[in-house]
């Protein structure tokens, strides 16, 4: 996880993914989320995984706009995960890469209980229909 904070751009991710290609993905979900377990706010944790399962490619002043209407201090954690390498800001987007997205996914569908129905977030549509349809 310390080699997350010291990378402060996705450039370095080829190197990461060369020296972690002969882990198995346990090992290497539990040293992602130890970045994830180290953020200091729950504000930056539903941040990072909202970014994670809906905004990633997203325009970073329209995901503010819904969390500040949430409640949530938007700038201050986009700025937390920034400096923790743990999203980014391209052209005014949202970005993270592709292992984090998977991280924070992941993080999500362990919430709770075993379905989707217990879930936080839901990003993959025939789960949204299923649980919509069961709620009726």
């Amino acid at each position: 996880a310390s080699t997350l904070y010291k990378n402060r751009d996705t450039k370095h991710w080829d190197e990461i993914m060369k020296r972690w290609s002969g882990l198995r993905d346990d090992e290497i979900y539990k040293t992602l989320r130890v970045s994830y377990d180290d953020l200091n706010s729950s504000d930056e944790r539903s941040i990072f995984l909202d970014v994670a399962c809906f905004f990633g490619g997203i325009d970073e002043e329209t995901a503010i706009y819904i969390w500040d209407a949430c409640g949530f201090s938007s700038r201050l954690s986009i700025k937390a995960l920034i400096d923790k390498s743990l999203i980014e800001i391209i052209d005014g987007k949202l970005e993270l890469p592709n292992m984090l997205r998977e991280m924070g996914r992941r993080i999500v569908g362990e919430e709770l209980g075993t379905g989707p129905e217990t879930q936080s977030r839901l990003w993959v549509k025939e789960e949204i229909i299923n649980v919509l349809e069961q709620q009726k």
